[in-house]
Formats: C-alpha cells, sequence, structure tokens
C-alpha cells in the first residue's frame, strides 16, 4: 500500500485535502475525496469508512453520516454481515451508485 501511495504523490495522483499521514519522511495531505489510479485505470478513494464489526443497528445511521461527510469509499463484505444496511444508506443517500466505491 505504502509503494502505490508513493508512486501516487509522485505521479500527482492525490488530491490536496484535510488529513496528514506521514509515510517516511513525506506527509502526505488526505481527505475524504484524495484519491488513487488503481491498475486497471478505476479511481478509488483513499480514504474509506469502515463497517466491520459494526452492528446492523448502527450501520445504516453512520453509513448515512459518512457519505454525508464526503465519504465515497465504504468498506462492506458480507462477512461482515451488514451488507444490507450499507445498501440502504447508499440508497437513502441518493448518491449515484458509480461515485461511491
Amino acid at each position: 500500500f505504502l509503494a502505490q501511495v508513493r508512486r501516487a504523490l509522485k505521479r500527482g495522483l492525490i488530491e490536496q485535502s484535510l488529513w496528514q499521514l506521514r509515510v517516511d519522511s513525506a506527509l502526505m495531505i488526505l481527505s475524504a475525496s484524495s484519491r488513487v489510479l488503481l491498475g486497471d485505470g478505476c479511481s478509488m478513494p483513499l480514504v474509506g469508512f469502515g463497517t466491520y464489526l459494526m452492528s446492523p443497528e448502527q450501520t445504516r445511521s453512520a453509513v448515512l453520516q459518512a457519505l454525508d461527510l464526503g465519504y465515497r469509499h465504504i468498506d462492506t463484505a458480507e462477512g461482515y454481515r451488514n451488507e444490507g444496511e450499507v445498501g440502504q444508506a447508499l440508497r437513502d443517500s441518493r448518491l449515484q451508485r458509480e461515485d461511491v466505491f
């Protein structure tokens, strides 16, 4: 991951934003809108909102708040057992599906 971030920095693929992350001696500025270009040409947000170990009862509200704050990368998986609530939050947000990774 760090090697990919370093390459993205050198190529100017990471936008300036709000959060800071120290990578070796370089200082990166990250936000919910910071993105990296993947090998297949897809652009992925670097900062994601994780839903692992989040109860289904908390998930919909938390994901809606994350989307409202600008997150466009939601980490979910069938094994997290809250996929339905993540999907419902995406539908309730009225964002276009292609705008969320």
